[in-house]
């Protein structure tokens, strides 16, 4: 009897273990399993915004802040890249983790060079290297981002995530509240030319699909110790952190 008992506990531990690593895909009459790692995308036909989405092999959370459905984290896909090397267009997706440490795109996702993310088509609101039903947002769609979350002067605390940026004075208060859910990270960037990361904890900047020339294209911009949002303009070969936007 114990022997059964210990087969029985032994099996439904290996099968609780094997749950949380792998997928049940069924088409038509058939039905395997998939370990999570090696499924691109899982997309819900009853998606509600709030729901969490499988996105090469990562979990991301997503919150509706106005009409406008978000990935509520920073994407963390593809293969890491040397600081000192430019993504190339190859059929693989490559990002940069600040520092060269993986460990930091684990917390703050990748940073992505502006081509590499839009994966080389220059269309405002393009998919990119984000899943289907989704894109990198247009710099309309991150103004009213910002304007939801209380506009360009004040914003910012709200997009930011608890724990993320400090109170220096009354004029400079940039302790994030989280209040719209967008619970952005602090998590720097990549300079192209010298192969130089900076500001891990100070700024938090995001792409947007929509380009000003073949040279510059838009961004959103959160500081550690101000509630402001700056939406400005950078080199494409910057890398930066990137969020999806929901179709």
């Amino acid at each position: 009897m114990k022997k059964i008992i210990l087969m029985f506990i032994l099996l439904l531990c290996y099968t609780s273990v094997y749950s949380q690593n792998h997928v049940k895909i069924i088409k038509g009459s058939e039905s395997v399993f998939s370990h999570t790692s090696d499924v691109d995308s899982i997309t819900f036909h009853s998606f509600t915004c709030g729901d969490k989405v499988l996105y090469g092999g990562e979990v991301y959370p997503t919150v509706l802040i106005g009409s406008q459905c978000w990935f509520a984290r920073n994407l963390n896909i593809g293969t890491r890249i040397n600081g000192s090397q430019n993504a190339a267009d190859n059929g693989i997706i490559e990002k940069y983790c600040n520092g060269d440490n993986e460990n930091n795109c684990n917390t703050y996702g990748g940073l992505y060079q502006w081509n590499e993310a839009m994966q080389y088509v220059t269309t405002s609101g393009a998919k990119g290297i984000c899943p289907t039903g989704w894109h990198i947002p247009t710099i309309a769609e991150i103004t009213t981002l910002s304007n939801t979350a209380g506009g360009v002067s004040t914003g910012g605390n709200a997009l930011k995530a608890i724990g993320q940026g400090v109170y220096q004075s009354p004029s400079q208060n940039g302790v994030g509240t989280n209040t719209s859910g967008f619970s952005a990270l602090l998590g720097g960037y990549r300079q192209p030319y010298v192969a130089y990361y900076g500001n891990i904890g100070a700024n938090a900047y995001f792409l947007s699909s929509s380009q000003i020339n073949s040279t510059f294209t838009n961004y959103m911009n959160l500081q550690f110790n101000y509630s402001n949002i700056t939406l400005s303009l950078i080199e494409k070969d910057y890398g930066f952190s990137v969020r999806c936007v929901k179709d």
